[in-house]
Order: C-alpha cells, then sequence, then structure tokens
C-alpha cells in the first residue's frame, strides 16, 4: 500500500519519526528535510545554513573567516592590513581549538569538492525562487534552535 501526502501529515502530527521509506519515497518537504537534518549540501548551501567547516571545503569562505582561520592569501593580507581595526587584528582570541584544527578534519575528497562545482552550481543564487529566497519565514523558533 503507497503512502499519501496525508499519512505522512498524520505521522507528523503525531510526532513518530519518519523511516527511511518515507524519505527514499521523497514524501518529506525541504522544511521537513531540514527539521530531521537531512537537507543535501546543496540544499544547505541555497539556504545559507551550511556550516563553517563545509563552507571551507567547498572554498566559500568569507574573508572575515579566512582571516580568523589564519588563511588569507599573501594578496589578500597585503589588501587588508589597512583595513584592520583593533576588533580586526584580536579576532584570533575568539578562536577555539576546533577553529584551528578546521584543516585536520578535511580529507582528500573534501578539499577537492570545489573541483566538482560546475557553473550552475557556482551561480546557484540566480536559480532561487520567492519561495527559496523566503524559505526562513516557514520556519518557527524550534527549527532555528
Amino acid at each position: 500500500m503507497e503512502k499519501t501526502k496525508r499519512d505522512v501529515q498524520q505521522c507528523k502530527d503525531r510526532g513518530s519519526y519518519f523511516d527511511k521509506k518515507d524519505i527514499e519515497w521523497g514524501f518529506l518537504s525541504r522544511q521537513e528535510r531540514y527539521r530531521v537534518g537531512i537537507l543535501s549540501r546543496q540544499e544547505r548551501y541555497r539556504l545559507g545554513i551550511l556550516s563553517r567547516q563545509e563552507r571551507y571545503r567547498v572554498g566559500i569562505l568569507s574573508r572575515q573567516e579566512r582571516y580568523r582561520l589564519g588563511i588569507l592569501s599573501q594578496q589578500e593580507r597585503l589588501e587588508w592590513g589597512s583595513y584592520l581595526d583593533k576588533k580586526d587584528i584580536e579576532w584570533g582570541s575568539y578562536l577555539n581549538k576546533k577553529d584551528i584544527e578546521l584543516g585536520s578534519y578535511l580529507d582528500k575528497k573534501d578539499i577537492d569538492w570545489g573541483s566538482y562545482i560546475d557553473k550552475k552550481d557556482i551561480e546557484w543564487g540566480s536559480y532561487l525562487d520567492k519561495k527559496d529566497i523566503e524559505w526562513g519565514s516557514y520556519l518557527d523558533k524550534k527549527d532555528i534552535e
């Protein structure tokens, strides 16, 4: 017997967990996949909720984040030095051991992940429709926490 959207809604209403079939059959909405922590890396990228480690893996850390981790290129350090105020210079004090050792968690596949990104992936932003952009408005407090 095939499950219907109504069955999935009833499971959700009862607070029961989704089983593997629910996930494989594609019955879960993006919001439900977010709640159970199974959004793909691409979906998390589109929503702007990739972890720092994941952003590092695909080479999309902001300049500030790269500065905090001490991985700015020499050119960036030369250009950026004149813009540093006291707060910027002291950022290092906010780094914990995990941040400093981030590199040690990366394997070759992770480091090379950027090579799998094609032009479409890089320009993802242009593929976001209004629903994607406003998706944050559908998250309740529980989801955010």
